[in-house]
């Protein structure tokens, strides 16, 4: 309940009836990735259908696919349910977000009682955990990785219910919960628990998987087996136990989730993220960036690092205290978090990157600030349980030693930067100015706090304590609470110009190109074709596409009519027909003079390579209308002047159906990409679909009229889906004949 209200004041410009007082979570990709993603999911759900292709982005995506799509994502279910068949909304995609970091919360907070035994220490764990940088900086905004991360202190929990006999453990004010009692091993948990712990334990980890953000996963999973491991040895568990618990929470999380996995790997392997090597995935933190750890908000926008001034000092100081085992391990993964978030800055992502598998298919290290995160919110609570002990006199002597040596410092600093200030002038210098003074301040309290009395021991006891926690919210809530939002209320996110009615009014199938004037993935929002979107996964036959070939040869190919640009004109011959003002722009529809349409048919075909064929549609002399670049041998006759038609009678996602009057054996090639699981059929016969033009989709027709049909079924999708049914039902068999036989 108390985290249900912190949440509901940390965003409550969200929320609230206000108009004037409105926010929103900022444009970027929440509002042109996620939320347009969330939308076409949600008609689709409505519809009845699985969304297995987008044709409203990237001309023609892969959508379920897409891993961040989160396509079976239970939580994005219930809120499209939610929503209800009426529209999908930007507030409801917020809500989902805002629901995740109560959530991340809660969980930590189950975790940490467990771990800590200690309410007032395992709500100071949550809150330091929710509402510190990392989950109110970025993951928000990119909600894959906050969905994901959000099931970590859950997947802990169930892995230390797999792995650790509770029941005998002593209180951590007497003694170290790592350590057994006298005697030997721990009595343990109810075996029947501790086999239900590491099936939920993999259900929550496929749970995680699904939720799109796989490096997040991977590092969760990674942290869950070094955290079992850690606590099988505490406990002296049998290796082969050990094991077997391991297996199957592997198993488990991994085909419960297959569903969108196997297609997310085939498609990762045929995306342009296949083609990146070390120098792309080892960036993280600048190094100078670690000085937000003490003074946020310095060297960015947002402050990943920072997870306040007073948890900070308590995680260190835990390690005075008599659970020196369980502070070592949580600051030990701390520091690795840490330093892993430096990317190549530092030699350790250079040693996972060759030996560690999943490394090194990640850019972006910075993201390990998550585990990190975590690690010191738990670390924290450690801290502030040892205050609460008889760990208490000494470790509150070293924090008044070191907020005292920290005021000092903040001080000298202040001096500097206000003597800079005056000379400069410079908005950075102010900042760190502000942060200076801010962070002196909180350490000036934080001495006051020490220095309260605590007695008598009916009130002083209570309120000493609670008065720390106030002043941990009062610093997190400071910095962080305003860091995503945007002054204008969400209605403001989601409209478009329109200019681009006229577009949706033209009967032809025709694709837009918003070039730089239009930002995220509007073709989903618009219900328009469009050649652009915003993905980390993007098909590399169609970046190569854009990226070598001239611009009018992509719009050729790709069958783009329009072009919405900020320019008065354009490189070839077209049309202006209406302009528009948005989001400070002056916006132009051109119509171009001469467009390709979705599908042709023609009577000459070479065969060539990859390169050769990009080498050929660079040169504007190619006629792609009458002959075609192909992969392999097709017999056709080199009757090029033959005139024959196609005319596309059915257009929906997965499905797509072209008449077609050839007056010769010919090629039909049609204005849409290549990828696997995409199948054709000739008057019902199968035929094989053939790549043409360095990225399109091509089928042989013989002479005469026919009825050609291409279906999107990809194989992975439904062995996916298979596996993911499978181990959802054994697994839940698995929790109900276990909970019959502990009950029963």
């Amino acid at each position: 309940m108390f985290l249900g209200l912190l949440c509901a004041a940390f965003f409550w410009r969200i929320w609230t009836p206000s108009a004037i007082d409105r926010a929103s979570f900022a444009a970027g990709d929440f509002s042109g990735q996620f939320y347009a993603s969330a939308v076409y999911q949600s008609e689709r759900f409505w519809q009845g259908q699985l969304p297995l292709w987008n044709p409203y982005v990237y001309s023609g995506h892969p959508f379920l696919a897409d891993v961040q799509s989160a396509s079976f994502y239970p939580p994005r279910w219930i809120t499209i349910l939610l929503a209800g068949p009426g529209g999908f909304t930007y507030f409801a995609l917020e809500m989902e977000a805002i629901a995740h970091v109560f959530l991340a919360g809660a969980f930590t907070f189950a975790f940490a009682w467990r771990v800590l035994k200690d309410r007032l220490a395992a709500l100071v764990a949550a809150i330091v955990f929710a509402f510190g940088g990392y989950l109110t900086s970025y993951p928000i905004l990119q909600l894959a990785i906050l969905e994901t991360v959000t099931w970590l202190p859950l997947l802990l929990l169930l892995v230390d219910i797999a792995f650790t006999a509770a029941r005998a453990r002593p209180a951590l004010s007497t003694k170290s919960p790592t350590e057994p009692p006298a005697g030997g091993r721990w009595s343990g948990e109810a075996e029947g628990s501790r086999s239900a712990a590491s099936v939920g334990a993999g259900l929550v980890m496929a749970i995680a998987l699904l939720a799109g953000h796989p490096q997040t996963a991977l590092h969760m999973a990674y942290l869950a087996l070094l955290y079992g491991v850690w606590r099988a040895y505490s406990q002296r568990t049998g290796w082969r136990e050990a094991a077997a618990r391991f297996a199957v929470l592997g198993l488990i999380g991994l085909g419960a989730s297959a569903a969108q996995w196997l297609p997310s790997l085939e498609f990762m392997r045929l995306s342009t993220r296949s083609e990146l090597g070390y120098d792309a995935l080892a960036g993280g933190f600048a190094l100078r960036d670690t000085v937000q750890m003490l003074l946020p908000g310095t060297t960015g926008a947002w402050s990943p690092l920072y997870v306040g001034l007073v948890p900070l000092l308590l995680a260190v100081s835990a390690m005075l205290s008599h659970a020196k085992r369980l502070a070592f391990f949580w600051l030990a993964i701390a520091l690795s978090a840490f330093v892993l978030s430096l990317g190549g800055s530092t030699f350790l992502y250079n040693l996972l990157y060759q030996w560690v598998p999943g490394f090194n298919l990640f850019r972006s290290q910075e993201r390990a600030a998550g585990i990190m995160s975590f690690a010191l919110a738990i670390a924290a609570g450690i801290g502030f349980a040892a205050l609460r002990t008889q760990d208490s006199p000494r470790l509150t002597g070293l924090m008044r030693r070191t907020l005292g040596w920290l005021v000092a410092g903040l001080v000298l600093l202040a001096a500097v930067l206000f003597a800079l200030w005056q000379v400069t002038g410079a908005p950075d210098v102010t900042t760190a100015l502000d942060r200076t003074v801010f962070a002196a301040f909180l350490a000036l309290a934080s001495i006051g706090w020490l220095n309260l009395p605590q007695s008598p021991p009916s009130a002083g006891r209570r309120l000493w304590p609670m008065l720390l926690l106030a002043l941990i919210v009062f610093d997190l809530f400071t910095i962080n609470w305003q860091t995503d939002l945007e002054r204008r209320p969400p209605e403001a996110q989601t409209t478009f110009p329109g200019l681009l009615a006229q577009v949706r009014a033209d009967p032809d199938l025709a694709r837009v190109d918003g070039r730089d004037a239009l930002d995220g993935n509007w073709g989903d929002l618009t219900r328009v074709h469009s050649v652009n979107g915003v993905s980390p996964l993007v098909m590399h036959t169609y970046a190569r596409l854009r990226d070598t070939l001239p611009k009018e040869r992509e719009w050729q190919l790709l069958s783009v009519k329009y072009v919405v640009d900020q320019a008065d004109g354009l490189s070839v011959p077209a049309e202006a027909i209406a302009r528009d003002a948005w989001e400070g722009h002056s916006l132009t529809l051109f119509r171009l003079s001469a467009s390709t349409p979705r599908a042709w048919v023609v009577h000459r075909a070479h065969v060539v390579d990859e390169g050769a064929a990009l080498a050929a549609l660079a040169d504007q002399s190619f006629d792609v209308s009458s002959e075609a670049l192909v992969s392999q041998p097709v017999p056709l006759s080199a009757a090029s002047a033959i005139s024959s038609s196609a005319r596309v009678s059915i257009y929906e996602p997965e499905r797509i159906v072209i008449d077609v009057e050839a007056a010769a054996d010919g090629l039909l090639v049609l204005s849409e990409l290549d990828y696997p699981g995409w199948h054709a059929t000739v008057d019902g016969r199968a035929v094989p679909v053939l790549r043409a033009n360095a990225a399109l989709r091509a089928v042989v027709v013989p002479a005469g009229s026919h009825r050609v049909e291409m279906s999107f079924a990809p194989a992975s999708v439904t062995l996916g889906l298979a596996l993911s049914i499978g181990s959802w039902l054994a697994g839940s068999l698995a929790l109900v004949l276990l909970a019959r036989h502990r009950w029963g």
